[in-house]
């Protein structure tokens, strides 16, 4: 079976303006397909705010990479 790896991302990293390009540029680094990554996110993350969240979600989805929700504890 094919793995993967769950990164968890803090707000101030998915409120990064070059968030999409440097997930970009560290699967291509890497080698490590967009399918083989899920990224974490918390829901206080998700609702601050919503436009900025959605577009950053349906650009990485886009991508191939995959999305989850975290309490992160």
């Amino acid at each position: 079976p094919e793995l993967f790896m769950s990164i968890n991302l803090s707000s101030r990293q998915f409120a990064l303006p070059g968030l999409i390009r440097t997930v970009d540029v560290l699967a291509e680094v890497t080698g490590v397909s967009a399918m083989q990554v899920k990224l974490e996110l918390t829901e206080t993350e998700m609702m601050e705010d919503t436009d900025h969240t959605l577009s950053q979600m349906q650009a990485l989805r886009a991508r191939g990479f995959g999305l989850s929700v975290d309490d992160f504890g």
